[in-house]
């Protein structure tokens, strides 16, 4: 409860002395990173899997409450353990640097992420699957 008192005391002091404040209120869940070869659908292992979140906005911002960055290696079944949060704005997920767009839908129900490389985009499938 003292926690939350300290957040509506920031919240309410800050806008009056500068930029906006934005209060983040993700949850967090574990996920399975499942890393394949797209071609002979053989696992990855040592893949790089890394998260972090940001918020994409003009202006001055103070962003309470972001979520922490993450990151883990795929064992040699090509699986990796991770703690998502439902960050509200942008997730930066990415496969040994390779660039992935994670939404809500993949976040909650599991899926493909689609790879965003633009150039050389990886010969990767990425499966990601809650855990329930």
């Amino acid at each position: 409860m003292s926690r939350v008192r300290t957040y509506l005391l920031i919240l309410s002091l800050f806008p009056s002395v500068t930029g906006c404040v934005v209060v983040d209120l993700h949850t967090s869940r574990k996920a399975d990173v499942r890393v394949t070869y797209r071609d002979t659908d053989k696992p990855v292992s040592d893949a790089q899997i890394e998260v972090s979140y940001s918020y994409i906005g003009y202006g001055v911002f103070y962003i309470l409450r972001l979520p922490k960055p993450v990151s883990a290696r795929t064992d040699g079944n090509g699986i990796a353990t991770l703690r998502l949060a439902s960050c509200t704005q942008h997730m930066n997920f990415s496969v040994n640097g390779n660039p992935f767009a994670v939404n809500k839908r993949i976040y909650y129900e599991g899926g493909f992420p689609l790879c965003i490389a633009t150039y050389n985009p990886p010969y990767l499938d990425v499966r990601v699957t809650p855990v329930k």
